[in-house]
């Protein structure tokens, strides 16, 4: 789906219909509307990264303590953090929500990667 603030909004939308209360992400133009969304919704906690695995970091004590969580990045940013995924999340089969822009030569678009340690259906039901 390509970015825009509609499409921005249905994933934003979907997030708190799934009651995802933590977005991290890092600042970038093609997230831009969902970090706005965010950071705007007194509801929702976004926690601005420096870099990709520290979103893994915040999404592991978020699991920890009972709250959903999402992490924001790019597809490069997927690859920065496999080492946290691999020995942290799924070393303790801890869930992760991961929404990745993903550019190619056409157009940039949006991937969602679910966890396979949680039956996320159950929750956004």
């Amino acid at each position: 789906m390509p970015v825009s603030v509609n499409n921005s909004r249905l994933i934003y939308d979907a997030l708190k219909a799934c009651d995802v209360k933590i977005i991290s992400a890092l600042p970038e133009t093609w997230l831009v509307h969902l970090i706005r969304m965010a950071d705007e919704d007194p509801a929702m906690k976004l926690v601005r990264l420096a870099k990709e695995e520290e979103g893994v970091g915040i999404s592991a004590g978020a699991h920890l303590a009972g709250v959903n969580s999402a992490t924001l990045m790019q597809n490069h940013g997927f690859l920065a953090a496999i080492n946290p995924i691999v020995s942290l999340a799924l070393l303790y089969k801890i869930p992760l929500l991961m929404l990745e822009s993903v550019s190619n030569s056409r157009s940039r678009t949006w991937y969602c990667l679910l966890s396979p340690f949680v039956n996320w259906e159950k929750i956004c039901s």
